[in-house]
């Protein structure tokens, strides 16, 4: 049997959704003030004034992309309050202090797809 690894996915061979992202704590408290916004299709959190007016997906003008790229509204920038509240399964977000008192807080998503 041939593994196929891809950077940056995690899969299982089972019907089930994860999404792990992990993330420095202060960049997560950012997102809960609203300095950030979270991108599913990049899994990483964005500064939200860097994104006025652009695609979430391809990062053009919003105006520039509408015909031109494959935006799906599931794929948009999402707020903090919008990722836990419109999440369609359980979610998560957990801090944990790394060896060298690095704070990371992992947060996503799990359920069955269906």
């Amino acid at each position: 049997m041939k593994k196929i690894i891809r950077a940056g996915v995690f899969e299982t061979n089972s019907s089930s959704t994860h999404s792990l992202t992990l993330v420095d704590f202060e960049d997560f408290e950012k997102w809960k003030r609203g300095e950030l916004l979270y991108s599913k299709w990049k899994g990483e959190l964005i500064k939200a004034e860097e994104q006025k007016g652009k695609c979430a997906f391809c990062d053009d003008d919003e105006e520039d992309c509408e015909d031109d790229c494959d935006y799906d509204e599931d794929e948009r920038l999402l707020t903090y309050t919008q990722f836990f509240d419109e999440a369609d399964m359980e979610t998560f977000d957990e801090v944990h202090t790394c060896k060298n008192g690095t704070r990371v807080v992992a947060f996503g998503y799990f359920g069955w797809d269906g």
